[in-house]
């Protein structure tokens, strides 16, 4: 037995993002949807934070490597100004 999850089931089939995720689906078949992780300031200073974020970043990496859920993967460097 398996079962997937479709975010798409829980929108109504009027609304608009519905539509488009149909139209989507329908016009690009077997396309992957794009996501963003985005994070707030980060204490550069504070070790535990940036052992933490370097985790994240390592685990995407990983997954990517992997060929597993993440089809693939950026990750940007920080910028410090």
């Amino acid at each position: 037995m398996s079962s997937r999850f479709k975010p798409v089931d829980f929108l109504p089939d009027d609304s608009p993002p519905h539509q488009w995720l149909r139209a989507y689906n329908q016009h690009f078949p077997g396309s992957l949807h794009s996501a963003g992780i985005y994070t707030g300031p980060l204490n550069i200073s504070n070790l535990t934070e940036m052992v933490e974020f370097d985790r994240l970043m390592t685990t995407l990496e990983e997954l990517n490597r992997a060929d597993r859920v993440i089809a693939s993967a950026l990750c940007w460097e920080l910028v410090i100004v």
